[in-house]
């Protein structure tokens, strides 16, 4: 490269850099003088904005963030042809420029106000898309989430520039993760403007269910010779305690299955109504237990992987502590899903015998995992008394 068009090319390159620096500038976050919460009620009005927020300036963002990323394949592509690169950087950073500042305009416009927690509001039922909980998380993920990706989009781009100044070998990869990332929080919060209320609640809980199946494998290796593979255990455990965590197999299959059997019902469902008759409070519920349940089966488990080291009162005890949280979650659940989900997946006019199904599965899975905590609770017993006599 010749001389003169080395010194054009930095001296664009520093521009370019400026550029960065100056898009690194645009925060999503709240004002810092927000305190007081919006009223869902005056945000009604406001569904233009929400359509524009979803269907113009995030895709807009998204397509030019995704160009972007996409730009630098391979470490020696800048050096290859950085003029036209820097021609299409140029470009992208103008779009952007325009973008983001309408985005956070619009935004601010959207929700004037911090959005209240949705754990409390229990009146909202009718509000369809302006519900507290749908807006709450539509607003945390792109004020958090895609502010902090953006960020570190433009970050890592200036470094690429800045090592292409000093002549440096300039590493992509770190732009193409803060892309997907871009990419992935985008199409989150459209799909949280909208999507229906049951995918939200299917897709949480298919996250979630994941984190069973490996809660159920360590609690299987624990009860046998894979125990000693991990590097923290030296002993196997005392025939007792395998008995006491193989009364607690079907509790953690009979969980997991809850949520697999209803995750696959609505998964069949083509067309589910955008809207349920729930509450944010209870919207909230759904997907915040699904981690209650979650963390007392990773008790459970650890209660066995240690049963054999703490006292077993303690075992006993924490064990049917853990059962009661679980039955009483289920229990509430059953009510929610009776009340607003099955009437919304399966209408009593279209598909009664579909519904009837449901009903006679939950009332069987009931049944079946009452008895499993019941036999829990009796090896927890006879761990107990065992350990005593002994």
């Amino acid at each position: 490269m010749e001389p003169e068009e080395k010194k054009r090319l930095v001296s664009q390159s520093v521009l370019i850099a400026g550029e960065f620096r100056r898009l690194q500038k645009y925060d999503f976050s709240w004002p810092t003088d927000t305190e007081d919460e919006t009223s869902i009620e005056r945000l009604r009005p406001k569904k233009d904005l929400l359509i524009r927020l979803d269907s113009d300036l995030l895709p807009s963002i998204n397509e030019q963030c995704s160009r972007l990323a996409g730009l630098l394949r391979d470490p020696p592509d800048l050096g290859e042809d950085p003029a036209s690169i820097f021609k299409i950087i140029s470009e992208i950073q103008a779009n952007l420029h325009r973008t983001l500042p309408q985005t956070i305009q619009t935004l601010n416009e959207l929700f004037p106000k911090k959005i209240p927690k949705p754990d409390n509001e229990t009146n909202d039922q009718q509000f369809n898309e302006f519900k507290t909980y749908r807006l709450y998380h539509l607003n945390d993920s792109i004020r958090t989430a895609l502010n902090k990706h953006l960020k570190s989009l433009f970050s890592e781009f200036l470094q690429v520039i800045i090592d292409f100044e000093w002549g440096d070998e300039t590493y992509p990869c770190l732009i193409r993760e803060a892309g997907f990332k871009i990419n992935w929080s985008i199409e989150s919060a459209i799909r949280i403007s909208r999507a229906s209320e049951l995918m939200f609640i299917w897709t949480f809980w298919k996250y979630r269910t994941c984190e069973f199946n490996e809660e159920l494998e360590e609690l299987l290796n624990q009860m046998g010779p894979m125990r000693l593979l991990d590097g923290q255990n030296k002993a196997l455990l005392t025939p007792p305690a395998v008995k006491l965590g193989t009364s607690l197999v079907p509790v953690f299959k009979l969980s997991r299955l809850f949520f697999n059997k209803l995750c696959r019902e609505g998964g069949t469902k083509k067309e589910v109504r955008l809207f349920t008759d729930m509450s944010s409070s209870q919207w909230h519920f759904l997907d915040e237990s699904i981690e209650d349940i979650h963390a007392s089966i990773f008790v459970l488990k650890c209660s066995i992987q240690e049963a054999d080291e703490v006292n077993p009162v303690e075992t006993s005890s924490t064990i049917n502590e853990e059962l009661q949280i679980l039955t009483d979650i289920f229990q509430s659940y059953h009510s929610l899903i009776d009340l607003h989900i099955l009437p919304n997946l399966f209408p009593d006019s279209l598909e009664p015998p579909s519904q009837v199904y449901i009903k006679n599965w939950l009332v069987d899975w009931t049944t079946s995992f009452s008895k499993a905590t019941h036999n829990a609770i009796q090896a927890s017993k006879s761990f107990e008394s065992s350990a005593i006599s002994s």
